[in-house]
């Protein structure tokens, strides 16, 4: 007669408990930038100067960073100015004007203040979460592995493992090897006091009630 072990019958929903979880619905954080984000992605500007003409290029853009440079030097006049906007008007799709450069800084802000105010909790609720669903699965495991000790600790003349009861083709071959070798010894037993010897049968003991 053979023992049938124990099997975990608990399948714990981990990706559905997790999954669950209720995310913060993004609002609008900082109406004081041109950022649209998180309520939708912005839109940042590609540099492509190949669409320029060459006397776009020759001309306008080189007044553009002359004016630049001016005003950078502190020697830009009222007029320099005034020809800045101009320039930059028409240009606007070759250069980074200050437009461009605010929604930069401004999508970095709301960036940052949707960590915190709102991703670093979500991160938390799916942290906590996930704590539940394995602290599930450690409590079946617990309970399994308490199962199964009293199971091997019953008299050997039912030894808990039945011979060839595990799938060995999915195992290594060094555990294979052992498992053959359980089998030809008849049995394992795990107890915290020494089984009785049956007649005409070997096993292997495993005391847990050995001191360390």
């Amino acid at each position: 007669m053979t023992t049938q072990m124990p099997r975990i019958g608990y399948v714990p929903a981990t990706e559905a408990g997790v999954i669950n979880v209720q995310l913060t619905k993004p609002t609008t954080i900082n109406t004081g930038n041109p950022s649209s984000f998180p309520m939708r992605e912005d839109v940042f500007k590609n540099l492509n100067y190949q669409s320029a003409a060459q006397s776009e290029l020759n001309s306008q853009m080189k007044q553009y960073y002359d004016i630049l440079s001016k005003i950078m030097g502190g020697t830009a006049t009222t007029q320099d100015i005034a020809n800045l906007e101009t320039i930059t008007s028409e240009i606007r799709e070759y250069v980074l004007t200050d437009d461009d450069y605010n929604l930069v800084i401004g999508a970095l802000q709301n960036m940052q203040a949707y960590v915190i105010r709102f991703m670093y909790g979500d991160i938390t609720n799916k942290a906590k979460a996930m704590d539940t669903e394995l602290n599930k699965v450690i409590t079946e495991v617990d309970r399994f592995m308490t199962q199964l000790e009293q199971t091997y600790s019953k008299s050997p003349s039912d030894y808990p493992i039945p011979n060839n009861s595990v799938y060995r083709p999915k195992l290594e071959a060094g555990v294979v090897k052992t498992l053959d070798y359980v089998d030809a010894v008849e049995g394992v037993i795990v107890s915290n006091t020494k089984p009785a010897n049956p007649q005409g049968k070997s096993f292997i003991w495993y005391n847990t009630g050995a001191k360390r």
